[in-house]
């Protein structure tokens, strides 16, 4: 309030019913000021018993000199109140206590220990922190991250934010929390490094204070984001403030960068972790005597919490918060470019694609394609015969194939037969791994052409090329591959630039963006959870059990090789792979879908979607985004209008778990609800083949609804009948038995 901070104080030993209220003015005393605080303190609760008006020396003495003026301001309280006076000097200690009017009701004296000023600070600055909502909520489906990784520690990973800049914003206030750095300033210090520039009022408010006769340079060294590459002017007075702490972690790297001349601060500290030589000014933990109005210490987020959330990361030195409902996407064949869905199309049915697959270097991908079955369809076929009749030179001297590529070898066959028919010559092919012996090239200005089925990040294209400046440095070069699949167009075109360098060309039939990391590999998660349901249940000797089991065992061996085409999914409860109908919504009508393996569905919806998330050409409406300002999930009408069992799972699959977070949106959680409650009545029928799907997707944590649909769920089931695998999902999903409550324990850790 204007000039002056006030706050209730709760001090040890006094009794809660005796009101303390402390009013703290660093600079300038006017009693008008007083007067409006009295009123202000009195008009939000009841009248305090006990008034302790801290001032600067100068104020201190003015107003002793004319107690009757303060008696005279202090209505409607001056006949109720006791009213104390302390000053504080340019140290920041507490001196000078002085009782200015008695009116004989409180029950005891007011007693400054040695421990009242940290007291008063901590309980005044956490006041000032609840009261200007200093704690930020990311909410249920984001995290605050300090990390501009996506793969960042678990312990980066925070609901809540402490961000001391919203503690800032009043006069009063800066000054209250000046006063509590006022025994860390003096004038021998040369520099005070700030992990924010948004604090730096609170060091020049401390000076003011204390009137000191010079002011030391203030330096951001920005948080994390520049702490390595800042220097903190080692042997001389240095002063570091870290602004607000959950983790401690910023204050242990700048501890290994000072030396024995520099104090670290840290303002507004939050955990159950304070280092020894930690100077933390204030500690928002709750303490029922000591800080009634701290906080509840909030953990680190646990992994499948962070899954179906999105990170909400530092821009500058501000998080973006603020964020608005949850925008349901439905995706539409519409959404993919006519030419790469007719490319797509005639690719399917023919097992091309393949899911949990073992890629290079020993990574898991999603997805994958088998390349020998890439050149061996038509569409490739009729794409290499245009190729050579319009682009390939008659002076073409070489086919390179590539090592370990089957699909690279057989196109290279394929492209020496189309040649020789149009040229009337074979045309040599050479291994990739033979490059370095050959010597022909070298003067030979014909092209060379360089062909894989399909290629990733294209690191043995790019060997090759580098192969090739030695071995036919004044060659013409041209790449051919059936598939790159890279993530994003992004990645293509950084490929493209390094292979067409110059002269050359990069040539492919179908560029295919779908995400590669393992981290969006459901398939990895499923496996953890089929081995502890095989060994939480090997003593469960019932037919449920024995049922149980035989439909985990059978699909612990799908998964063990991965390489999966028609068993992507998880069976129906009647353990039947189910297929794909007719009419399927995202090919031409009149395509036959017979041949359609499940692979091939999640490529189509895994590619879909990856677009919608990357592609800026998408209708705004329809795309996935999800980032410091926007939340999109998956419209649960995506599952009743594509009702097909298999397409239902695949966009389970292909969806990243925060486009299946419903948490913040009632209604769409309230649809998912109703859906999987109409699944798990219909999962003997054709309605309900992915119920199971639906269930895992809950169990891992990659589908999320709000608590009330889960309890529909769990209530509409708990008198089933049924002894099959929906039943037991639903004994681990709410641990409903103690063979569930098993399984959930080995999972979470529970």
């Amino acid at each position: 309030m204007g000039a002056i901070f006030s706050f209730n104080y709760s001090m040890s030993g006094v009794s809660a019913f005796d009101r303390i209220v402390i009013m703290f003015c660093g600079e300038g005393f006017d009693s008008d000021e007083y007067e409006d605080a009295v009123k202000f303190v009195t008009d939000r609760g009841l009248c305090p018993h006990k008034i302790v008006l801290i001032l600067n020396e100068a104020d201190y003495s003015s107003v002793l000199q004319r107690p009757k003026a303060i008696e005279q301001r202090s209505l409607p309280v001056n006949d109720k109140s006791d009213i104390y006076l302390l000053k504080f000097d340019s140290k920041g200690e507490l001196l000078g206590l002085k009782r200015i009017s008695s009116w004989g009701r409180c029950s005891s004296d007011l007693v400054v220990s040695c421990g009242f000023r940290s007291s008063l600070i901590r309980q005044g600055m956490t006041q000032i922190f609840r009261k200007r909502s200093a704690m930020l909520d990311a909410g249920h489906t984001a995290y605050f991250t300090n990390s501009q990784k996506i793969e960042q520690n678990v312990k980066d990973r925070r609901r809540y934010f402490l961000r001391a800049s919203n503690a800032l914003s009043e006069g009063s206030e800066v000054l209250f929390i000046a006063f509590s750095l006022l025994p860390y300033m003096d004038d021998s210090l040369t520099r005070v490094h700030v992990d924010t520039s948004t604090i730096t009022s609170v060091i020049y408010a401390s000076f003011l204070l204390r009137k000191g006769s010079s002011f030391p340079q203030v330096h951001n060294f920005k948080s994390y984001q520049g702490i390595e590459g800042h220097v903190f002017s080692l042997g001389e007075r240095n002063l570091v403030i870290i602004s607000a702490s959950q983790s401690g972690k910023l204050f242990e790297k700048i501890k290994n960068k000072i030396d024995e001349k520099t104090k670290i601060l840290t303002l507004f500290k939050l955990s159950d972790e304070i280092f020894p030589d930690e100077n933390v000014i204030c500690d928002l933990r709750k303490d029922k005597e000591a800080n009634p109005n701290g906080y509840k210490v909030h953990p680190v987020l646990d992994s499948d919490r962070v899954k179906g959330a999105r990170p909400l990361r530092m821009l500058g030195e501000q998080f973006v918060v603020g964020l608005s409902q949850a925008k349901g996407v439905t995706p539409a064949k519409s959404d993919l470019p006519k030419a790469t869905r007719d490319i797509l199309q005639s690719m399917l049915g023919q097992s091309i694609f393949s899911c949990f697959c073992l890629g290079y270097e020993d990574s898991v991908y999603p997805l994958w394609v088998r390349p020998e079955n890439i050149v061996a369809c038509k569409a490739f076929k009729d794409w290499i015969e245009d190729i050579v009749r319009r682009n390939i030179p008659v002076s073409v001297s070489a086919i390179i194939e590539l090592d370990g590529d089957e699909g690279s070898k057989s196109a290279a066959q394929i492209i020496s037969d189309e040649l020789k028919k149009a040229l009337g010559k074979s045309i040599q092919i050479i291994s990739s791994s033979q490059l370095d012996d050959v010597d022909d090239l070298k003067e030979s200005n014909g092209a060379v052409i360089v062909v894989g089925g399909a290629i990733g990040r294209g690191r043995k294209f790019l060997q090759v090329s580098q192969s090739l400046r030695d071995v036919a440095p004044k060659s013409h070069r041209i790449y051919l591959s059936g598939i790159c699949m890279t993530e994003s167009v992004k990645d293509t075109k950084f490929l493209e630039s390094n292979l067409e360098y110059k002269r050359h060309s990069f040539q492919r039939l179908l560029d295919l963006h779908i995400p590669r990391r393992e981290n969006f590999c459901s398939w990895r998660e499923e496996r953890e959870l089929v081995s502890i349901i095989i060994d939480d249940t090997d003593d469960w000797e019932t037919d449920h059990g024995e049922l149980v089991r035989r439909f985990f065992i059978n699909r612990r061996n799908q998964l063990q090789d991965g390489d999966l085409i028609d068993n992507v999914f998880l069976n129906s409860v009647d353990d039947i792979v189910y297929h794909l109908r007719d009419n399927f919504a995202f090919v031409e009508e009149g395509f036959s879908c017979e041949s359609i393996s499940q692979a091939d569905v999640y490529a189509v919806a895994s590619t879909l979607l990856h677009r919608l998330r990357l592609d800026d050409a998408v209708d705004k409406a329809s795309q996935l985004v999800n980032n410091e300002f926007e939340h999109s999930v998956l419209s649960p009408t995506t599952f009743a209008r594509y009702n097909d069992g298999v397409i239902q799972a695949a966009f389970l699959r292909a969806a990243q778990p925060v486009e299946l977070n419903f948490l913040e949106n009632d209604n769409f959680s309230k649809q998912m609800g109703d859906l999987i409650i109409d699944c798990l009545n219909d999962r003997n029928k054709p309605q309900g083949e992915a119920v199971l799907e639906f269930l895992l997707a809950l169990i891992l944590g990659r589908l999320t609804l709000q608590t009330e649909d889960m309890e529909r769920i769990r209530d509409k089931c708990a008198s089933s009948a049924s002894l099959d695998v929906a039943d037991f999902m639903l004994d681990v999903l709410f641990q409903r038995t103690e063979v569930g409550k098993r399984v959930n324990s080995s999972l979470y850790g529970w």
